[in-house]
């Protein structure tokens, strides 16, 4: 508790030094005639009512006391207070966007090639292999090859001679018919090594490879490695996927929805995941069919965007889900108004980095932790979600300040 009110201070105590106009000095035709211009921008508003207040009421932090008091600020949502609701959910790996690679013959370990972290491209190398096993189905794969090849020039110089009556139509059929067997042969080794992990590029350049053992593993995917359980002269099986790639562009994140709530659920609703340093939009695309029977609750999964990765799998926080309705409004978490003069504000930020300035807003009906905003703000404008009630002292104990000067 020591340790909170001392930092508390500290923050209202430097924000004084940037809050707002409100500093002695000013005459009152200034204070007169920047009051009239926030009427004006008022007056000529957005669709909600948005308006800017004056001069005195904002807030002015550097970057450090930004961050000491966790400020969080979000773009705001439309809907209805009754028709959102909020509850707690962690994120996953999308388990269409992952890999475990593994051998699919026994082999050693020669050489890893993408370490912890490494972003790969698809068919990009992993790590390289040392396959007994594999030297025999690709030296059977060359023998049958060399068959079909050697069957496919008998067959040619048979039918020239054919056409020459030089060689009969029966020698000709036997002919066609040990082209056709070699070609199967050949078909069904080149099979056995696609089926073992090898692409076409790879298997055309076998005859160019004399280290016929070299089993390269691949990424069937791009992303990131995220595990690696190898090192060289390891001896894996057929059983090991010692590397996981993953792609996490796109998340999952499961929540538990309560059971009076369960009917406001469904897939394709838009859904938002918060964590104490982002939020990350998405959609509901599965619902359970049933209920837990210990917890009653209804289990649901959001697919989230996440292309530049700032949202991590096993983190915890709200999912935000939203039955679309035909008249949506602003809505903000409760925490967000704060009451200032007898008016209800929000805090949005400022003209400059570090400015915050308080918007008086017409609040309307609350329920799931939200509260609509009849007038003030507009869908998608930017909103201090967490950290509101800091800006409000901060910003009263610079009113006192400026009071106290004159």
């Amino acid at each position: 508790m020591k340790v909170a009110t001392t930092i508390t201070t500290m923050v209202l105590t430097l924000a004084l030094a940037g809050c707002g106009d409100a500093s002695p000095g000013h005459d009152d035709e200034a204070g007169h005639a920047k009051k009239e211009a926030g009427h004006e921008r008022s007056e000529s508003g957005t669709e909600h009512g948005d308006h800017n207040e004056e001069a005195g009421s904002k807030v002015s932090l550097t970057s450090e006391q930004s961050a000491l008091l966790n400020l969080k600020t979000d773009k705001v949502p439309g809907g209805r207070a009754d028709q959102t609701i909020q509850v707690p959910a962690s994120a996953h790996f999308n388990a269409d966007r992952i890999a475990h690679v593994g051998p699919l013959l026994p082999g050693r370990v020669e050489k890893v090639v993408a370490d912890l972290g490494a972003r790969v491209k698809r068919d990009d190398v992993l790590a390289v292999l040392s396959s007994p096993q594999l030297g025999e189905v690709k030296a059977r794969y060359l023998r049958k090859q060399a068959e079909f090849e050697a069957a496919a020039a008998d067959l040619r110089r048979q039918s020239r001679l054919a056409k020459q009556n030089i060689v009969s139509q029966a020698d000709l059929l036997d002919t066609r018919a040990l082209y056709r067997g070699a070609r199967a042969e050949r078909n069904a080794a080149k099979a056995a090594l696609r089926a073992m992990g090898l692409t076409e590029d790879q298997i055309a350049a076998l005859d160019q490879n004399d280290d016929l053992s070299r089993y390269v593993l691949t990424s069937p995917l791009a992303g990131v490695v995220e595990e690696r359980d190898l090192a060289p002269g390891q001896i894996l099986s057929t059983e090991q996927t010692p590397i996981m790639v993953v792609d996490a562009s796109s998340l999952w994140v499961f929540g538990q929805v309560y059971e009076k709530n369960a009917d406001l659920v469904a897939v394709g609703q838009p859904a938002r995941f918060d964590t104490v340093d982002a939020a990350v939009d998405g959609k509901i695309d599965w619902v359970a069919s049933r209920l837990d029977g210990e917890t009653r609750t209804l289990k649901v999964r959001a697919l989230i965007n996440n292309p530049d990765r700032t949202m991590k799998a096993g983190q915890y926080g709200d999912l935000t889900i939203t039955r679309q309705v035909p008249d949506p409004v602003p809505l903000v978490p409760v925490d967000a108004v704060q009451t200032i003069n007898g008016q209800t504000h929000v805090f949005v930020p400022g003209d400059t980095d570090g400015e915050y300035r308080a918007q008086e807003v017409e609040t309307g009906e609350e329920a799931n932790g939200l509260i609509e905003i009849k007038s003030g703000l507009r869908i998608g404008a930017s909103v201090v979600t967490s950290g509101a009630f800091d800006l409000k002292s901060a910003l009263t104990a610079s009113g006192r300040s400026a009071a106290h000067g004159h």
